[in-house]
């Protein structure tokens, strides 16, 4: 697709990609909406089937409802997702910005491809919330109640940190070929999950930890260890990639990377 700048070629992918996914790469649900408007909708045809999707904005919440071959539904499950692998300009800062946006790579690969991960994310996310609120807002209650959401954490914990570290493995049997093919030459390339324990072992760690490092947690009215504080390293013979790599390498690297992420999307599906 081609066109001069400013003429909507961006926006049309994006449509699709909302309609097959059910949000944006870029933006919230309540900014889909054009500037002032109380609504949008979009409609297309993936192969024989319709979709709709309507939008509605109201004190700056907002309301989304999907048609599926005229079947209303409220969100899309991961069944009702329309596969797809995108890939644009800003994905080349996956490796060079925070940890943040690797694992949020990683658990998105996840989320897309096991059944019942984005709900394992949801719920230790949720725990995470209750506990840091307790540090944070409730510090007289630690006593009775720490313990309870130690051990809920430690246990979603472990469980989102060995399937991060099981794709994590499967990547690394595939990448360097794959970016070989794209780049030429013989190249090693993996990643590393720089995971606070082991994965086989994890949630018991985990729980030790949370125990041992309470009193720092409640000065900081936050919780120091677990999946939503470690990071994924990206290694091009051997060298961290964010310090050695040069920005065409990183590329191919990041293409290499879409290749298994469409071959893990059409196995899956």
């Amino acid at each position: 697709m081609v066109g001069p700048n400013a003429s909507g070629k961006t926006n049309l992918l994006e449509a699709v990609l909302v309609l097959a996914s059910g949000s944006s790469f870029k933006a919230r649900d309540t900014e889909l909406v054009y500037f002032n408007k109380p609504w949008s909708r979009l409609d297309a045809y993936f192969g024989k089937q319709s979709r709709t999707l309507k939008l509605t904005v109201e004190d700056n919440k907002a309301n989304k409802s999907f048609l599926i071959d005229d079947k209303p539904l409220r969100r899309l499950n991961l069944e009702r997702t329309v596969p797809l692998v995108f890939f644009e300009p800003n994905h080349l800062q996956l490796i060079t910005r925070g940890p943040e946006q690797r694992r949020e790579y990683i658990d998105d690969l996840l989320e897309r491809s096991v059944v019942g991960f984005k709900s394992l994310a949801a719920n230790y996310r949720r725990s995470l919330a209750q506990r840091n609120a307790l540090l944070k807002y409730h510090p007289g209650q630690i006593n009775q109640q720490l313990f309870a959401w130690d051990v809920r954490l430690s246990e979603l914990g472990g469980k989102v940190a060995v399937a991060r570290q099981q794709l994590i493995d499967d990547i690394n049997k595939k990448l360097s070929r794959t970016y070989n093919q794209i780049a030429g030459g013989r190249h090693s390339v993996r990643l590393n999950y720089d995971s606070h324990f082991p994965a086989d072992t994890y949630a018991s760690k985990m729980l030790s930890k949370l125990e041992a490092s309470a009193k720092q947690d409640i000065e900081r009215g936050f919780t120091l260890y677990g999946p939503h504080r470690e990071d994924i390293s990206f290694y091009l013979n051997k060298n961290l990639v964010g310090v050695a790599a040069s920005r065409g390498e990183t590329r191919s690297l990041l293409l290499a990377l879409k290749v298994y992420e469409l071959g893990l999307i059409e196995k899956s599906r």
